[in-house]
């Protein structure tokens, strides 16, 4: 009755906390839906399941995270046991992997025969998806369980992404670099006082300044070329381009 009580608690929360995030999510989030099988290494026990993964998108302390609920039928143990767990996953942007990691809470019932048992599960997870740059992307994932049902599982899977691709899945469009209307000469584009893109400034006229510049000549590198201040600003007397 103690498990079942908790196993409540647990689901209520998980429900609540989804409600209260789901609202900020983003149109252009993945999402995807899945398959995946594995093993237990606690109980030497083979499963099968299936899962979904929301996205969504906060401008808060995490940029995404990710809603995952998942359920799990061990196929091949003496006994009838299935999971079904409420995660939720952090993902790391690395172009062409999907490495995340993250946390949850489920429920693990068991057929005894004769009897039940219902419990309450806190679980840790981590995993990579591989980026295909399709709608078909192959993942392998780890999960522990540090209070309830004794799990430490492997699993390998697919999942099926139906919200937009990564940026990386897709080439981005480069504008062409066309040269300026004076037949490739570039020549001016940045000692033309008129394409100046630096602060200008005004100089005061100093005795013994042959060309001008406010440098006067003792200190200027060229003193029969004027200083100019649209490129890299310095103070040696010479055309900064």
């Amino acid at each position: 009755m103690r498990e079942r009580r908790i196993s409540s608690w647990v689901c209520a929360a998980m429900i609540c906390l989804a409600v209260l995030l789901a609202p900020t999510q983003k149109a252009d989030a993945q999402h995807s839906a899945g398959v995946q099988g594995g093993y237990n290494l606690v109980t030497n026990d083979w499963f099968v399941g299936a899962h979904a993964r929301y996205a969504v998108v906060r401008l808060g302390t995490w940029s995404q995270f990710v809603i995952y609920p998942n359920f799990d039928l061990y196929v091949f143990d003496d006994i009838s046991r299935y999971s079904f767990d409420f995660d939720f996953l952090f993902p790391f942007n690395v172009p062409y992997l999907r490495p995340y990691a993250g946390f949850g809470m489920g429920i693990t019932y068991t057929d005894l025969n004769p009897g039940e048992e219902t419990r309450g599960d806190l679980n840790l997870i981590g995993g990579v998806n591989v980026d295909t740059g399709t709608v078909v992307q192959p993942f392998m994932e780890v999960e522990a369980s540090v209070f309830g049902t004794d799990v430490v599982a492997v699993s390998l899977g697919v999942t099926f992404v139906f919200g937009d691709l990564p940026p990386w899945s897709s080439p981005e469009y480069v504008p062409e670099i066309r040269p300026m209307d004076d037949e490739d000469d570039l020549s001016g584009m940045f000692t033309d006082p008129e394409v100046a893109t630096g602060p200008t400034r005004t100089t005061t006229p100093v005795a013994g300044d042959r060309d001008s510049d406010g440098i006067r000549d003792t200190d200027d590198e060229c003193p029969d070329e004027p200083e100019t201040f649209n490129g890299i600003r310095d103070q040696d007397g010479c055309p900064d381009i």
